[in-house]
């Protein structure tokens, strides 16, 4: 006893069926629509001359009329869009990091005179004193020596 795959007909054949199944669903749908065609103007034909004398504001339209797809303008009508040109111009915005980065330079250089001191001075109480400077000035600049820090109090300008 043999076993038998799917041969390569019956593979092509699956496709060919699914696209004339989807042919016969679009001309049954294009026979309807003829069909629906067909009965709108029987409509018409029978409402004869006196319907036409009624304004147009007073005949309902035929039930069986599909509604008018929606207009799309004109090729002329439509606005230009480049793809290389933004339609609206990007302003231009400038983040100043500068009175941030000379505050942090001053904490610096606080820092390394202060330092200067504690080494140069012989005084117990001042030597302590200044060292306790020197720990405030230190966790400031830790504080402030920092991207978000610079971010946050940054001069934006343009916006």
């Amino acid at each position: 006893m043999s076993m038998q795959g799917i041969g390569n007909e019956t593979a092509y054949q699956l496709p060919q069926a699914w696209q004339q199944k989807e042919e016969q669903a679009e001309t049954a749908k294009s026979a309807d629509k003829k069909q629906v065609r067909a009965s709108a103007k029987e409509a018409d034909s029978m409402r004869g001359p006196a319907s036409s004398q009624e304004p147009d504001s007073m005949q309902a339209p035929a039930p069986s009329q599909e509604p008018a797809p929606p207009q799309t303008p004109k090729l002329a009508e439509r606005p230009r869009y480049d793809r290389y040109e933004p339609e609206r111009k990007a302003q231009i915005c400038t983040t100043d990091t500068g009175k941030v980065d000379r505050e942090i330079e001053k904490l610096r250089e606080e820092e390394t005179r202060l330092s200067e001191q504690v080494r140069m001075t012989d005084d117990p109480q001042k030597k302590e004193e200044l060292q306790r400077q020197l720990a405030q000035v230190e966790q400031e600049l830790a504080q402030k020596d920092n991207d978000t820090y610079r971010r946050q109090h940054a001069t934006v300008t343009g916006a």
